[in-house]
């Protein structure tokens, strides 16, 4: 127990560190592994403690050879041992750098499968370019070292992921350094770097090839490529030399001429999820446009319209500055999505991911000349709002409000639904209009009382604070936040933590929205005009609207009976502490 506090105090705190060795720390922590060598847990807990010491503020060069003997101990102690062997060959890379794995990997001094994944995942965690034996040289090393390991444990599908996940990395910082490196520095690296590359991609086609029937195998491969492939111009030679590998020879013989890629989708044809990843590939190759038209050529079949679907959220997601071309997919991709939800407007999974991808890209539209209308923004909130009706007083089951199904897609709908607002701040009239605000109240109605008294759930409490922020875009903070923190707040933290999380984003999002050239409405955005009396509905207005008092009241009243829970303290002590700035301004 000792041993795992004194990790906890030195992990991210270098005055922790530095008074350690301060008190002698080093003398007794190093006693302490050699007195008990073969005891696996404080061998463990105190090379855990070691790997954190390494980091800096506390180093006495005194103690290398020490350090260093303890650890080879270790290792070869318990060299069965995954926990040791991860933990010792972490703290040999903390102390020595990266290099210091790289030439026993080539030498085949680790012996088993699990000291070669210790090793490999050591590697991965490696900050390549920032840290000690890191530089573009001992990534080209690393790449030798890892394809060594590669040829050496050929029948170990589990260290060859690990190394097509190293290998792409490795692969893509050096891409990116070479696109980056000017002609003098260009020289100076000479063509190792280069080749280096060409050989890491080699052997993730070939093991692409060798285990094209393991679909965890194609899915690390397909991830590595993309990364690479993000990393590289459209000139590269490493770009080209992955279209020819997955793609084949443009000049072999009719029917002879089946790439790679076209192989592993055919393999994998009933995988969704595999197939939304071999579609971020062509979307790597070909732009997101080809997702799109691909959905459009495709639209009654759902083993295209599903892992498309997927596949334009994963890269809206991952996408925080777009290029011209995915900028100008935005309206066709919003529209592609809206169909395909139209098509299976019964298949909650469809539905469940066709918002998220929907939200994704909305969160884009604030881009310039990015072609989106108000016109497909509600059409946007309008699907999301149709989705949630799926799950209104019932859930895929029909007799659990609390399947995951149902949660994930209440969530999702939601998601979408305050992420169209937050652009478009008048549409929340327009949906109240057309009764959402029924659909969003029995949505978090059903998320909350699936909650038992007094307990956390991590999925429950996001979807439950998606659903109030959805709900105050469309209904008003003082029903949305205050109306669920009095009836559900006293017996449910989940529900005071989601409403503390709202009037933290509301205020979040009013600063942003309130700043210089934020406005988060265009003339294009334009929304149908409401038949009642319109109220200003934007970030900024909905957290002024918050009644200060009340929430003030409720949000206490929550502390008072959540007084052991620590992590929610926390937040309704933030979210107190802008309605009391806003209480402030106002006075």
């Amino acid at each position: 127990v000792g041993l795992q506090l004194l990790n906890d105090l030195t992990l991210d705190e270098p005055l922790a560190r530095a008074s350690f060795a301060a008190v002698g720390g080093w003398d007794w922590l190093l006693g302490a592994l050699e007195q008990h060598a073969d005891n696996t847990h404080v061998q463990v807990s105190g090379i855990r403690v070691l790997s954190a010491l390494a980091k800096g503020g506390s180093w006495e060069e005194a103690y290398a050879i020490r350090f260093n003997a303890v650890l080879e101990s270790a290792l070869c102690r318990h060299d069965q041992d995954e926990d040791v062997q991860h933990w010792g060959l972490w703290a040999v890379q903390a102390l020595n750098g990266a290099r210091a794995l790289v030439k026993p990997l080539r030498s085949r001094v680790f012996q088993t499968p699990a000291a070669v994944i210790s090793a490999l995942r050591c590697l991965a965690g490696a900050q390549f370019g920032q840290g000690d034996g890191t530089s573009i040289s001992d990534v080209v090393d690393i790449i030798d070292a890892v394809v060594h390991t590669m040829r050496g444990f050929s029948d170990r599908f589990d260290v060859l992921c690990e190394s097509s996940f190293i290998l792409g990395r490795c692969a893509a910082f050096l891409a990116w350094e070479l696109q980056h490196a000017g002609a003098e520095r260009a020289a100076e690296l000479g063509t190792a770097p280069l080749e280096a590359c060409q050989v890491a991609i080699a052997a993730i086609l070939d093991l692409l090839q060798f285990r094209l029937a393991d679909q965890y195998t194609v899915r690390t491969v397909c991830e590595s490529i993309t990364e690479i492939l993000e990393a590289c111009d459209e000139a590269s030679p490493l770009r080209m030399q992955l279209c020819r590998g997955l793609f084949g020879n443009a000049d072999a013989p009719s029917g002879q001429n089946e790439g790679l890629l076209s192989k592993v989708t055919s393999a994998h044809v009933s995988n969704d999820q595999l197939q939304a990843t071999i579609m971020g590939v062509m979307a790597a190759f070909q732009g997101v446009s080809w997702i799109v038209q691909e959905m459009l050529q495709h639209s009654t079949s759902h083993a295209v319209q599903l892992p498309a679907i997927r596949a334009l959220g994963a890269f809206y997601c991952n996408q925080l500055d777009l290029d011209v071309t995915a900028i100008r997919a935005l309206p066709e991709a919003l529209r592609a999505v809206i169909m395909a939800m139209a098509s299976f407007p019964e298949n909650l999974i469809l539905q469940q991911h066709s918002c998220y991808a929907l939200c994704m890209i909305a969160e884009h539209v604030a881009e310039p000349d990015n072609g989106v209308s108000g016109e497909v923004l509600v059409h946007c909130a309008a699907a999301a709002g149709q989705a949630l009706h799926l799950v209104h007083g019932r859930c895929d089951s029909r007799d659990n409000c609390a399947s995951y199904n149902a949660l994930y897609l209440r969530k999702e709908a939601t998601r979408c639904i305050a992420a169209v607002c937050r652009v478009l701040p008048d549409l929340g009239c327009w949906l109240r209009e057309r009764g959402v605000h029924e659909v969003l109240a029995g949505a978090l109605r059903s998320t909350a009382e699936s909650m038992a008294d007094g307990k956390r759930d991590i999925e429950a409490e996001e979807t439950l604070c998606l659903e109030v922020l959805a709900l105050s875009y469309v209904l008003g903070p003082e029903m949305a936040v205050l109306e669920p923190l009095r009836r559900w707040g006293a017996a449910k933290p989940a529900v005071a933590r989601a409403a503390a999380d709202t009037v933290v984003e509301l205020a979040r999002a009013a600063a942003s929205s309130d700043g210089p050239g934020n406005s988060t409405t265009t003339g294009s955005h334009a929304v149908p005009p409401a038949t009642g009396t319109s109220k200003q509905s934007g970030p900024a207005a909905l957290f002024r609207a918050l009644p200060v008092g009340g929430c003030s009241e409720a949000l206490l009243a929550a502390m008072r009976v959540h007084v052991a829970d620590e992590e929610l303290q926390a937040r309704l002590r933030l979210a107190l502490s802008f309605i009391g700035s806003t209480a402030t301004q106002a006075a």
